[in-house]
């Protein structure tokens, strides 16, 4: 998910990019739940008729699905906030534990996207480059939002900010 911010007043432009999560934390419970009950009750039901051996392989099952359901609700509080100020650019990344920043000169800073051709599978790769180094943005993104970060952003990149005529007097 793409979300842009800009304040013409500041001169400020910011682009926060989040994955697309459809997926909270209180959907994540009740289905959480909701699959216990019914593999309970079946447990429940084939240890009356005599078939004890499939509780630990229910519980088993039930802590997999547990793990992989936390799993994927930390990966959904992944984003990265590319705010562009003055003659700055800065890149931000943050996860669950981790944050990361970068900074760029806004004069200098190149927006490229690496498409690589003998693949189709894989994902266009956006970049923001400059004087040696680099950093990607949006790697959890489609391609369709990373064209229209790369039309937001390089807009804002590519041109300087025009200093203000004072007049002397």
């Amino acid at each position: 998910m793409l979300t842009s911010k800009h304040s013409a007043a500041t001169r400020e432009h910011s682009i926060i990019v989040q994955p697309n999560a459809s997926l909270n934390r209180q959907s994540a419970m009740l289905f959480f739940v909701g699959i216990s009950l019914v593999s309970l009750l079946i447990v429940v039901r084939f240890a009356m008729l005599g078939a004890w051996i499939i509780l630990p392989f229910s519980l088993a099952e039930l802590s997999l699905l547990g793990f992989c359901l936390l799993k994927v609700l930390k990966s959904n509080q992944r984003m990265e906030s590319i705010h562009i100020k003055n003659d700055t650019v800065t890149v931000t990344r943050k996860d669950a534990v981790n944050e990361d920043s970068t900074q760029f000169h806004r004069y200098w800073v190149q927006l490229v996207s690496n498409v690589d051709k003998s693949s189709v599978w894989r994902p266009a790769r956006l970049l923001l480059r400059s004087h040696g180094r680099s950093r990607e943005i949006g790697n959890f993104i489609n391609n369709e939002e990373k064209k229209s970060s790369k039309s937001i952003s390089g807009s804002h990149c590519a041109t300087a900010p025009q200093p203000e005529n004072k007049e002397s007097g």
